[in-house]
C-alpha cells in the first residue's frame, strides 16, 4: 500500500522513492532546486530537455522517468553508495 507523508525536509536529501518536479515545457530549469537535480540526476534532466525539444512533452502532461536501480532513491551520500 502507498503512502503519502507531507514533510518539510529538504527535498533533494530526502529518501522518498518518488520526486515530483514541477517544471516548465520550455527544456530550461530556472528555480534554483530544479538547477540543483539537473547536476544530481543528469539522465532525467536529458529525457526531460528532449522531451520539450522534440515537442512531446506539453503543458499539463506528466513526464515520468525510472531510474536504474543503482542510481534510485533520492539521499545523497559522499561513499558512492
Amino acid at each position: 500500500m502507498t503512502t503519502l507523508q507531507l514533510t518539510h525536509a529538504p527535498i533533494l536529501n530526502s529518501s522518498a522513492q518518488i520526486l515530483i518536479l514541477p517544471v516548465n515545457n520550455a527544456g530550461i530549469f530556472l528555480d534554483p532546486v530544479l538547477m540543483r537535480t539537473k547536476t544530481l540526476y543528469p539522465d532525467n534532466y536529458q529525457r526531460y530537455y528532449r522531451a520539450c525539444r522534440d515537442g512531446s512533452f506539453e503543458a499539463g502532461s506528466c513526464l515520468l522517468h525510472k531510474r536504474l536501480r543503482e542510481h534510485a532513491g533520492l539521499g545523497i551520500s559522499s561513499n558512492g553508495n
